[in-house]
């Protein structure tokens, strides 16, 4: 059995980041930089971090990992974000690069580490998660539902109205919040 491990950003270890960038970047390649270029730059942003207050205050990741050995199977990640809704402002957690090696595919791990995040939500660190999906049926069987607001994100310089998201399906977790209606500004690009 998998046991998924709970890392802070600013705790992460170099191998870590390594296992992390390695996996994420075998879904989504990045087609500006290399591994070793993502995993630099993360780690320069993590020792800013604890040489800040920002990697004490609670403002940061925290990754959810399964790993065998020094790889990473399976990850999710959950970050605090302000948006901008028709009732005023609410900080919800934003679930992002959930995935899974291919390998490891269908072993429920996916489900492992999106239960654990959304467990952030369950005992009131968050009141609601925020994400994007192309998958909608796996989250919804662990309790998400799809929202369809329209999203904006004041911040962009190009086009403010344009959608922040890039996947087809919006959802939140639990589905029972009372989510509003009306236009929601992300306040930042999508993740």
């Amino acid at each position: 059995m998998h046991q998924v491990q709970i890392h802070s950003e600013p705790d992460l270890t170099e191998s870590q980041v390594k296992a992390i960038v390695t996996l994420v970047n075998s879904i989504w390649p990045d087609k500006d930089k290399t591994i070793s270029e993502l995993i630099a730059d993360w780690l320069a942003q993590i020792r800013q971090m604890q040489k800040s207050k920002s990697g004490k205050d609670g403002n940061h990741a925290t990754h959810f990992l399964i790993s065998e050995g020094n790889k990473a199977i399976a990850h999710a990640r959950i970050f605090p974000r302000e948006i901008y809704t028709p009732d005023g402002l609410l900080k919800v957690a934003a679930l992002a690069s959930v995935c899974v090696d291919a390998n490891h595919r269908g072993e429920g791990l996916g489900a492992a580490v999106v239960r654990c995040a959304f467990e952030m939500v369950d005992r009131g660190t968050f009141p609601v998660s925020l994400f994007q999906t192309g998958v909608p049926g796996f989250y919804e069987r662990l309790g998400a539902r799809s929202v369809d607001n329209k999203f904006v994100n004041s911040g962009c310089d190009k086009d403010a109205e344009a959608s922040p998201w890039w996947d087809k399906y919006v959802m939140i977790y639990p589905g029972e919040y009372r989510w509003p209606e009306g236009i929601i500004d992300l306040n930042g690009p999508g993740y």
